[in-house]
């Protein structure tokens, strides 16, 4: 960038650690929020990383994804804040802080710092550009403008690739980490055609479940226990009046023979 009249220097960035956080609730929140209804219909039309992450949008709390919303307003101010006070048009980082991960290595969430995700919360316009490769994988640029500068941006990227030919080069590929096909649906059950995407799953593990009616409930009238009462045989007792029978605890009225 320096050899192509750019002015370079550092910048801080004490905003990223707070904009990963409010990036990953709203993501958990808002996947859970727009694909809950079909996960739950279709479970295993989704693939395994997505379902882990929609999943557990469903433990996200309400006032926890307020506070992150605020949070994202505040770090957001402050960062166009200084960028325009320091004059920073762009920021240049790595897109990933490592090479490109081989497919066989399957990281856990979280593990790995990914360093576009930040970008989100802020609605800052970003871009990608390859720049290199280590140990025959790929290397990655990320560069990222202030709001509304995506002409300078792009300018930016432009200048940068017609003056590199990291874009023309290919990875080798791997024959031990070509991904294998998706398994088919067990014998004696039809193909799932793609369009069917939110019809009930084939398979037993899951099953979705089914709405049950409930009946409206009948009022029920409890006689009311007002204390023991005693019958004798010269007066008349409630079955004779056709008067239901108050009965206090443990209590029996006498009958007469």
């Amino acid at each position: 960038m320096r050899q192509l009249g750019a002015e370079t220097r550092e910048f801080a960035l004490p905003e990223f650690p707070g904009l990963s956080v409010v990036n990953g609730l709203t993501m958990l929140a808002e996947a859970f929020a727009a694909h809950g209804d079909r996960l739950t219909a279709d479970w295993t039309g989704h693939g395994r990383a997505f379902r882990r992450l929609a999943a557990a949008g469903g433990l996200v709390p309400a006032h926890r994804y307020l506070r992150a919303q605020q949070l994202r307003t505040r770090l957001t101010s402050a960062l166009r804040t200084r960028m325009s006070d320091a004059g920073i048009d762009l920021i240049a980082t790595p897109t990933w802080p490592a090479p490109a991960r081989p497919y066989t290595d399957e990281a856990l969430p979280g593990a790995e710092l990914n360093l576009t995700a930040a970008w989100n919360p802020t609605g800052f316009p970003a871009l990608a550009l390859p720049m290199g490769f280590e140990s025959g994988l790929p290397l990655s640029l990320q560069l990222v403008g202030r709001p509304w500068s995506e002409p300078a941006l792009l300018t930016a990227g432009a200048a940068y690739q017609s003056a590199t030919t990291w874009h023309l080069r290919r990875a080798t590929p791997d024959p031990a980490c070509t991904p294998s096909p998706r398994p088919g649906p067990g014998p004696g059950v039809a193909p799932r055609p793609a369009h069917s995407r939110g019809h009930a799953s084939t398979d037993l593990r899951f099953q979705p479940r089914r709405a049950r009616s409930r009946r409206p409930r009948r009022a029920r009238h409890r006689p009311r226990t007002s204390g023991p009462r005693h019958y004798h045989g010269d007066q008349p007792g409630p079955a004779q009046r056709g008067v239901p029978a108050k009965l206090g605890p443990a209590t029996v009225p006498n009958q007469c023979a």
